[in-house]
């Protein structure tokens, strides 16, 4: 059966309305119809890129769709300690999430088509068929539901054989190759990655952490000052960044890196018996990749 492929024109109107919910607009009603033509050129340059990328995704697997999407925005990646990653088996990989391209580094050099990701339930994601296998759909806000809902899915991939990323902290963190913060940002990582490994003891569980992935100029962005809040102008200089490559093509001086630390199973963790055991062991190791990170 042939692969079903998302149009440039159903991605661009889907872009242009959550653009317009970002803003505050309704999703519904006249002012969205008003407002979405205006958008016309940034949102058909996204839906242009995300409808190709699907459809590498669907024919050639997340992998090679992640590498293709990849290029499309770095020059070269530096990686440390990829020859840790198993080929096979139950993987928790465990992140930091500054932004940008850690997704894009993490699984283009994973080595792994069996790799699921957590993504925002939004329609637009809902969109993109090729992909929407290998993601994991997470809610804001407090629907205890759906969350239980995704604990599920990933343990359920996991005792199947798969590998499945996690951002330890649920929130984007401090690029740690150009904002401060980043260390102290590891004390808010949560338990569930040591969960997880209780609820599938035979999983390895890899500690990652991504950095450089953030251009400094964009962090000087006149737009970052709209926001007071660090992280809400993090946000806005990844969007600034993004967007003048997604829509000018611009390419920025940038050498994103992937530090893999070495694999813990369970029991080298103690998930089996608390989860403070083995949150610890999880941080002193993400403590290490990072003091690499920023050394460099």
């Amino acid at each position: 059966m042939a692969p079903e492929y998302v149009s440039v024109s159903d991605l661009r109107r889907a872009i242009s309305e959550e653009l317009l919910v970002a803003a505050g607009v309704p999703r519904t009603g006249l002012l969205q119809a008003l407002l979405r033509p205006l958008l016309w050129f940034p949102a058909h340059r996204f839906a242009s890129l995300a409808a190709e990328f699907d459809r590498r995704v669907a024919l050639n697997g997340l992998a090679e769709g992640l590498r293709w999407l990849l290029w499309r925005f770095v020059d070269d990646v530096r990686v440390y300690g990829q020859e840790h990653i198993p080929a096979s088996g139950p993987l928790v990989i465990v992140s930091n999430h500054p932004g940008s391209y850690d997704i894009l580094a993490i699984g283009a050099h994973l080595g792994r088509d069996d790799l699921r990701i957590p993504a925002s339930d939004v329609p637009l994601l809902r969109q993109l068929h090729g992909t929407a296998k290998y993601l994991i759909y997470t809610h804001l806000g407090d629907d205890s539901h759906a969350r239980i809902s995704a604990a599920r899915d990933s343990v359920r991939h996991l005792r199947s054989g798969g590998a499945l990323l996690v951002y330890a902290a649920s929130k984007v963190e401090p690029d740690p190759a150009v904002l401060p913060g980043a260390r102290a940002g590891l004390q808010d990582w949560l338990d569930s990655p040591a969960w997880l490994l209780r609820q599938v003891p035979d999983a390895v569980l890899v500690v990652t952490i991504v950095s450089n992935v953030l251009s400094p100029s964009c962090l000087r962005s006149p737009l970052t000052c709209l926001r007071r809040q660090p992280r809400r102008k993090q946000f806005l200089a990844e969007a600034a960044q993004i967007g003048q490559q997604v829509l000018f093509g611009r390419r920025f001086p940038l050498v994103p890196e992937v530090r893999f630390g070495l694999p813990l199973a369970a029991a080298e963790l103690g998930a089996g018996r608390d989860f403070q055991t083995a949150r610890t062991i999880i941080l002193e190791q993400a403590e290490r990749l990072l003091a690499e990170a920023q050394a460099r």
